[in-house]
């Protein structure tokens, strides 16, 4: 049960520095545990006060101040050494669920400024660096660290080991919240299991240079009111370059010709701090009560976009039940209702005792709420044979808690949450890009390698039926993860999470915004990979899953949301033996279960994509079809699906062009032919009349792929043939044994990290300097330019902006703008660094025009960027 306390705070503007009074508390407020309580006397504050400001103007907030609630339990009234009035107030008992025990203050500010927040706690030098956690408005929870504050509000302390002021503080530092005039709720949780807090401080942030230019943590709006601009592309400045994801400065760029910059999409910019108490992996940057009704419970009141959990207590069960089997014969759907109207119909699971144990009565649905306001839900609960895998509303028998209802409120976008959070759902929007609900167009610069990803010595009970691939430890990142990271600890070796999660820490910050990987290679190349209890090919084993080894997964899906990274999520493999696993390669009761479960458990995640199989050329077109139709009909947000193709049959494409099904390609391709496939497949896809998203995700051939020696040749070869005919890239790394590793084997994605660097700025360049989204391929506008590589890429927007790629520069031939009536904007950009060089020059339209030599280095490849800004 929420204690909370209610404190009325008026802070001024310059308001004089011994001007810290509280006032009277406002009685009685309705509690967070829904019960009315009345406010004991408050012993009058000291005359003697304990604080001699240092800076001023500060607010003190008296811990012990307010609504105190009679039925409060492990907060209590206590006293420490150095304390004023009553005392304070101390946490006693393990640490908890921040959301079910978070200490309440109801404050109200009379300014809306940028402020500072301070917490007064009883602590030691032995204590852990986190001591306590703080939210500001159902926000995110960030981290009082345990030390020395930047600034002491108290000139001495008679007992400085006993009493310290520390500062709430985000990963970069202490944080200020704007917070607009009128009221505001702070709350305070224990990360420890003895804390004792007595004052709270606010202090605005422009006082003091050790705050100068900090971020804001929260938005002067209400934090439920729409967001601007949500129906936008978000007009955000160019990065500097400053960042260390970027390894050295890249100059500005300046306004697009839409007069748009867009942001980098990859999950570095934007960080909502260290993970609550517990490491949740869902809901794990939200804050608020705790929402409950008869039967159900969710996991907090949140943003919009954020993953929710709703938990229901129903039939007990384990992992290895048969009769009934909880995965196959229950089935639950739970119906979400928005404030617009909108709905989703999204499939639950069984999840043992709810914390990844195998036993247990808990029932879940993950859902992410795409707007704020009141949302409401209704969950259908079925028992019957096989239900589990029926699409009929009404099939089996109603039964638990069948038919249960609830509501939750919804906060708006979180403009600053890291990687997706902060941009919504990547959504298929009729072009040859996907584009965030909320954010910026898509342009993918991932990794193919290794489809085994989640072979991973961390995950419990896994296995490796022995065949070319390896039990991946990723070691050489474990030096990757912080300790604002999430972990967990495998139950048969006791290796833990950190490898797995520095790897996407490390592709994060190198740009990679995707990653390939089969969630079930069984009978394939690797053969160590499933989600199943166990690997031998049983209908038992198939029909039975993991659950501490999905709850892992879910860890490692929702970081590498976090940091910025797709999930390209492949179904099956090209080997007869895996593609005849499930059902001997039927869309039976075991592969309909599979998909299911995927989806239940990991299909709220923003930016995903479904690949029916690698290399398909055991499945008939009607049967992709099929397997496409009843994913499609699982999935509430409706993620693209796509089909992996072999090198010479991307003729098969033909079989699926206009569907509505399918929205995205998945091309093997020779290396010679891959901007070709792009510009074949665009055009085909539109006069199918249903534009396709091309991805390009194998460059072939299969035994070299992309090493850590051809980076340069493929980049003049590949990378800007795929990007600058309108198409998205992820990198296939060969079939190579360790230490290099490759397909199956990877171990070290540095080993390919001059590649990762130049992807990263071809795909800056277009974010940044372009509407890409906007563009068309025309080479035919080049001529005269040097044939090597198959000669210069034109991307263009016809009489606005004109990417021009030169494989080599000498010589750079002609650029056709006889159509063009403005004056552009020419500059010669440097594929190999990153960086804009020489100095901008105008070029009059209305003739063709000879791009001329670049800055340096001629015979070397160059981009050169012409743009109107009229």
């Amino acid at each position: 049960m929420p204690v909370r306390l209610v404190v009325y705070v008026v802070l001024a503007g310059l308001m004089p520095a011994q001007a810290s009074a509280v006032c009277p508390p406002i009685s009685p407020l309705q509690a967070t545990d829904g019960a009315q309580h009345a406010s004991p006397a408050v012993p009058a504050r000291s005359t003697a006060d304990d604080v001699t400001p240092t800076r001023a103007p500060f607010q003190l907030i008296e811990a012990e101040s307010g609504t105190w609630p009679a039925a409060a339990q492990r907060w209590a009234l206590a006293t420490e050494g150095d304390t004023t009035g009553a005392g304070g107030v101390r946490w006693s008992g393990p640490v908890a669920d921040p959301t079910r025990h978070a200490l309440s203050l109801s404050i109200e500010v009379a300014r809306t400024d940028a402020y500072r927040i301070d917490v007064r706690h009883a602590g030691t030098a032995t204590q852990p660096p986190t001591v306590a956690w703080v939210a500001v408005d159902h926000g995110p929870w960030l981290a009082v660290e345990h030390g020395p504050s930047s600034w002491p509000p108290r000139a001495t302390a008679t007992r400085p080991n006993t009493l310290r002021w520390s500062p709430l503080q985000a990963t970069d530092g202490p944080s200020a919240f704007l917070l607009e005039a009128g009221p505001h709720v702070i709350q305070i949780a224990a990360a420890v299991d003895d804390l004792f807090v007595d004052h709270v401080a606010l202090t605005p942030a422009a006082v003091g240079a050790s705050l100068t230019n900090r971020a804001t943590h929260a938005a002067a709006v209400p934090l439920d009111a729409p967001a601007p601009g949500d129906d936008q592309t978000p007009g955000v400045p160019a990065d500097d370059g400053s960042s260390p994801a970027h390894g050295g400065p890249m100059p500005a760029v300046g306004a697009t010709p839409d007069g748009t910059d867009l942001p980098p999409d990859t999950g570095e910019h934007g960080s909502n701090g260290s993970l609550p108490p517990g490491g949740s992996t869902i809901g794990n940057d939200i804050a608020g009560s705790i929402t409950t009704g008869a039967g159900w419970r969710a996991s907090d009141v949140l943003r919009a976009w954020h993953p929710l959990e709703i938990s229901f207590d129903g039939p007990g069960s384990n992992e290895l039940a048969e009769d009934p089997n909880p995965f196959l014969d229950f089935r639950l759907q739970v119906t979400f209702t928005g404030p617009q109207g909108q709905t989703y119909d999204v499939p639950g699971f069984f999840d043992g005792d709810g914390a990844g144990g195998a036993a247990g009565s808990v029932w879940k649905v993950r859902f992410a709420p795409d707007t704020s306001g009141w949302w409401s839900f209704r969950a259908s609960f079925r028992q019957g044979p096989d239900v589990a895998v029926s699409l009929a509303p009404e099939a089996g028998n109603a039964s638990h808690f069948d038919g249960t209802r609830g509501t939750f409120k919804v906060f708006r976008t979180d403009p600053i949450a890291p990687g997706f959070l902060k941009w919504g759902r990547l959504e298929y929007v009729g072009r040859h890009y996907l584009k965030f609900r909320e954010g910026p167009y898509f342009l993918k610069s991932g990794t193919d390698s290794p489809e085994n990803f989640l072979a991973y010595e961390g995950f419990d009970d896994i296995e490796d039926l022995g065949n070319q691939g390896i039990i991946h430890e990723y070691e050489e990142h474990i030096g990757d993860w912080t300790s604002n990271d999430p972990n967990f600890v495998s139950n048969d070796g006791g290796t833990d999470a950190k490898g797995i999660l520095g790897a996407l820490n490390y592709l994060s910050a190198v740009g990679v915004n995707s990653v390939y990987f089969l969630p079930m290679n069984l009978g394939g190349d690797g053969r160590d990979t499933c989600p199943f209890v166990g690997y031998a090919k049983t209908h038992f084993n198939k029909t039975h899953y993991d659950l501490s080894r999905m709850q892992q997964w879910a860890t490692v899906f929702d970081h590498a949301q976090r940091k910025g990274i797709q999930l390209h999520v492949v179904l099956a493999e090209t080997e007869t033996g895996n593609e005849t696993w499930l059902d001997g390669g039927a869309l039976g009761v075991e592969r309909k279960l599979f998909f299911r479960e995927l989806v239940a458990r990991f299909g709220h995640a923003l930016a995903l994509k479904w690949n029916l199989c690698e290399e398909a050329d055991f499945f008939e077109p009607d049967d992709l079809r099929a397997h496409a139709q009843y994913l499609d009909a699982l999935d509430a947000y409706d993620h693209p699906i796509g089909v992996h193709t072999f090198t010479f049959n991307v003729d098969d494409y033909a079989e699926y062009m206009g569907d509505p099904l399918f929205s995205i390609s998945s091309i093997q391709y020779d290396t010679d032919d891959a901007g070709d496939h792009v510009e074949t497949w665009r055009a085909n896809s539109e006069f199918a009349g249903r534009r396709w998203v091309i991805d390009m995700d194998e460059n072939a051939p299969a035994t070299e792929g992309l090493t850590d020696a051809n980076a340069d040749m493929l980049r003049k070869q590949v990378l800007y043939d795929v990007y600058f005919s309108g198409g998205n890239i992820e990198w296939y790394l060969g079939s190579h044994g360790l230490p290099l590793g490759g397909d199956t084997t990877l171990e070290d994605f540095r080993t390919r990290e001059a590649m990762w660097n130049y992807t990263r700025y071809a795909r800056e360049l277009l974010q940044r300097g372009t509407s890409f989204w906007n563009m068309q391929p025309h080479d035919e506008l080049l001529t005269g330019e040097s044939g090597l590589y198959g000669g210069g890429e034109v991307f263009a927007r016809l009489g606005r902006v004109y990417a021009v790629y030169l494989p080599d520069a000498s010589p750079s031939g002609t650029l056709d703008l006889t159509s063009v009536t403005t004056t552009l904007q020419k500059q010669w950009y440097n594929p190999r660094n990153g960086r804009f060089e020489g100095s901008p020059v105008e070029v009059p339209g209305g003739s063709p025009h000879a791009l001329g030599a670049p800055p340096a280095d001629p015979d070397e490849d160059w981009v050169c960027l012409l743009r109107s800004f009229d």
